[in-house]
């Protein structure tokens, strides 16, 4: 690992945990609480790199810890789903109906991983395959969302978007590397992607720290200007 490399990692974790005192400083972990468990995750599987390279900094804990990620994600993609929509009946009703394949394919790309599968097999082909999947199905919320009209959190909003918008450059990434050979752009993609995640893990620790005044002021503002009962 190099210096440059050993540093985003650093700003990273950094981040993470940032995120993580946020949500609960701001009582908000129980928005989501699969991702309060991703970041859990995404914070051990780097700090393992980080303080032990030597034993972790391998390509059989990287499809370990990366494998561990999807099923993770998988889980906070499943439970954004529900708790954008659990109050619409309706919609829920729906969204079932049009997310419930989505997902259970995706469940199925991360059961069908083969044990022992080849490194480069894993990067470029599986786990883009597995991510491609979860933005289908984060967008896919978004948009019933968006359809039904249905009022989105500060957490869930920025889960959405966040995760959505990362997950489209690794997916970028990972084509780009089976297009035009995995060990020739390995230094430069994994730079942009490590670029893209630290500023993802930035912008939602802004997010998570970021107070309710302004929202808190415009209910105050909208009560004055109510009419009073006569």
């Amino acid at each position: 690992m190099s210096e440059l490399q050993l540093f985003v990692a650093n700003l990273v974790n950094m981040a993470v945990l940032l995120i993580l005192v946020g949500l609960f400083a701001r009582k908000r972990a129980h928005l989501c609480w699969s991702f309060t468990i991703y970041l859990a995750a995404i914070l051990v599987g780097n700090s393992l790199v980080l303080f032990w390279p030597a034993t972790f900094y391998t390509r059989w804990f990287y499809i370990l810890k990366e494998s561990v990620y999807n099923i993770v994600t998988l889980c906070l993609a499943a439970e954004m789903t529900y708790r954008v929509f659990r109050a619409f009946p309706g919609a829920l009703a729906r969204a079932r109906v049009m997310l419930a394949p989505m997902l259970a394919l995706i469940t199925i790309g991360v059961i069908s991983v083969p044990t022992g599968i080849d490194y480069v097999d894993f990067v470029t082909r599986y786990h883009p395959q597995i991510q491609t999947g979860v933005i289908w199905l984060l967008s896919a919320t978004a948009v019933l969302a968006v359809w039904y009209n249905i009022p989105l959190n500060r957490i869930h909003r920025g889960i959405l978007l966040g995760m959505s918008s990362y997950l489209i450059v690794f997916a970028t990434l990972s084509n780009a590397a089976r297009s035009f050979g995995y060990e020739r752009t390995r230094e430069l993609l994994s730079a942009v992607d490590s670029y893209a995640y630290l500023a993802l893990v930035a912008w939602w620790a802004v997010r998570a720290w970021r107070s309710d005044e302004t929202a808190e002021v415009t209910a105050v503002r909208a009560q004055e200007l109510a009419p009073k009962p006569a």
